[in-house]
């Protein structure tokens, strides 16, 4: 006795396969978008952050100059400490700035490497042939 006259009705094997496929797909393209927004809201705040960051070190090197100034004008050495005390702060924040703008960096590539998997995902490869990634390569094996 077949499938067919016990009442039992089972897919196929290859439609079976091919839901399991559109349900990877699926939960791939889900995977990748929950991680492009929390990469785009992570480069976002560092942005952010970054914006601070440069406010804060354009005021004490102003401070620093206006410090400077006032002690070299006055010849009084209670302008020298401060002074100083802004310049090691601007350096500080600079080194800072430049921490914060590689993670910024790094967050962004994330984001557009996910927008490329999710395109990928979705079947639009213009991005992988216009620019492919080892485009150089080609020439040196060549």
């Amino acid at each position: 006795m077949n499938p067919q006259q016990a009442g039992t009705h089972e897919n196929p094997p290859s439609a079976l396969l091919g839901k399991s496929v559109s349900m990877e797909l699926d939960s791939a393209e889900a995977i990748y978008q929950s991680l492009l927004t929390k990469y785009n809201e992570k480069a976002n705040s560092l942005r952010r952050q970054l914006g601070w960051f440069s406010f804060i070190r354009l005021l004490l090197f102003i401070g620093f100059i206006f410090l400077g100034y006032k002690s070299v004008q006055n010849g009084a050495s209670s302008f020298i400490v401060p002074a100083i005390i802004s310049l090691f702060g601007f350096l500080l924040f600079i080194r800072l700035y430049d921490k914060l703008q590689n993670q910024a960096t790094f967050y962004s590539e994330l984001v557009k490497l996910n927008k490329n998997e999710i395109n990928f995902l979705n079947g639009f490869f213009t991005e992988l042939l216009t620019h492919p990634p080892f485009d150089s390569m080609s020439e040196r094996i060549g």
